[in-house]
């Protein structure tokens, strides 16, 4: 795919709507819309019948692969502490118990 990175393989745009839940078609569109403008991903539009596109990183988009990767192991790593937080909030919400 012209002006992608070539050690990265490439999304198409129905199996990877389909694999994200809760988000409107709208932004299913306009997301990866706006990471073309800004240079992160390059969209190909296949002539098939229905059109597929198809999208790939650029070798902008590659270079937020490791920040990223840091940020999701981050995630991983605390979603228990995050939980927790959020329990705690909650209750005292529903409580008025400050945590």
């Amino acid at each position: 795919m012209s002006g992608t990175h070539p050690d990265v393989s490439a999304l198409v745009s129905a199996p990877l709507h389909r694999a994200i839940d809760g988000i409107s078609q709208r932004m299913r569109t306009r997301t990866p819309r706006n990471l073309e403008d800004d240079g992160l991903v390059s969209r190909t539009v296949h002539p098939t019948n229905p059109p597929s596109v198809e999208y790939g990183l650029t070798s902008l988009g590659v270079t937020l692969r490791e920040p990223l990767d840091a940020m999701a192991a981050w995630a991983v790593a605390h979603a228990g502490d995050v939980a927790a937080s959020r329990d705690r909030a909650r209750r005292a919400a529903v409580g008025g118990v400050p945590t």
